[in-house]
């Protein structure tokens, strides 16, 4: 009686390596866009795009837009430092329950959201000048919002640090938090320097605002110690007297920016602001966020020499329907 051969397959011959056949599956399941959970969404989806804005750029002048829009939280900037912030607590055992924090609205959905994805709880303390839309936003994600008597989430810390404490809260604190600081520098930082590259291309340069000073802070310090005075870095702060969505004044104390040289700090209006974002929606079609307007209308002020220039966009515009509308409204009349 003959054995009947079993039913195998066999591999083709090749001198790849397993080692190699892995790393060559992980590039494959990044291009697919094929993820294991939502955090790993986040972090795997970095680096954001960098994409040439056509609209104002010429022969002798490229602009590029930095689009932290497409981190898939909060669609913002804040994705990177709440996860970063979560992660650095959760590795030192200072991770609680429950957290609090104050915020304008992007860092609290960043936070509740990747709080969410771990089982942890969020209180949410929130200025009476940020827009009606982040307490509906932030109690669908399931937080407890409390609104506050205070211009600027700045002018809380005290209040939310003290009821931390009192109730065996963690309160993370975007605003001095280094953990902050170090995802920009070792990320968004590098990312530019790096897809820039990819086309050949350094900064002549980079142009962003100013509200915890994280990025900005990080992505000065990052490049000139790599590139010295041959880039030059903008920073943006609302007019006095203005209240523009995530941008701060500096008197208003920022913990990073001293440490840094930036070359120039422009004004800007909410009006300004909102008409940048209006120049790019119709000019490139995207909906940008109105510090992203922001920088735009600096770029717009400042941009006297050839290069190449890099805007950050730190979020979208779909959270500022009320100040558009204020805007529109005020125009008709």
């Amino acid at each position: 009686m003959s054995m009947q051969k079993e039913n195998t397959i066999t591999l083709p011959e090749t001198d790849v390596q397993p080692s190699k056949l892995l790393k060559s599956r992980e590039i494959y399941r990044k291009i697919l866009k094929v993820y294991n959970s939502t955090l790993e969404l986040l972090y795997q989806g970095w680096p954001t795009p960098l994409v040439r804005l056509n609209s104002l750029s010429s022969k002798k002048r490229t602009v590029w837009a930095k689009l932290e829009g497409y981190n898939p939280f909060s669609n913002s900037i804040k994705d990177r430092v709440g996860y970063s912030m979560i992660m650095e607590a959760k590795k030192g055992k200072n991770l609680r329950k429950i957290l609090y924090e104050t915020t304008s609205t992007n860092t609290g959905i960043a936070l509740a959201s990747i709080a969410n994805t771990l089982g942890i709880k969020t209180k949410l303390f929130i200025p009476k000048t940020a827009q009606k839309t982040s307490d509906i936003y932030l109690q669908i994600l399931g937080a407890e919002v409390v609104r506050l008597p205070v211009q600027l989430t700045i002018e809380a810390l005290s209040l939310v640090e003290s009821e931390a404490k009192k109730n065996g809260a963690a309160h993370l604190n975007q605003f001095e938090n280094d953990a902050n600081f170090k995802v920009h520098l070792n990320h968004t930082a590098r990312e530019i320097d790096e897809q820039l590259k990819f086309v050949n291309l350094t900064p002549t340069c980079i142009i962003g605002g100013l509200g915890t000073s994280g990025h900005m802070s990080a992505i000065a310090y990052y490049f000139k110690n790599k590139y010295k005075d041959k880039v030059q870095i903008i920073g943006v702060q609302p007019a006095s007297g203005e209240v523009v969505p995530g941008l701060r004044r500096i008197e208003t104390g920022m913990k990073w920016i001293h440490r840094v040289h930036f070359d120039q700090i422009v004004d800007v209006t909410q009006n300004e602001a909102i008409e940048g974002c209006i120049k790019i929606a119709r000019g490139e079609g995207l909906l940008i966020g109105l510090s992203s307007g922001a920088v735009v209308h600096a770029f717009e002020k400042t941009a006297k020499q050839d290069g190449v220039y890099v805007l950050v966009f730190p979020d979208t515009g779909y959270k500022y329907v009320e100040q558009f509308e204020r805007y529109l409204r005020s125009k008709s009349k």
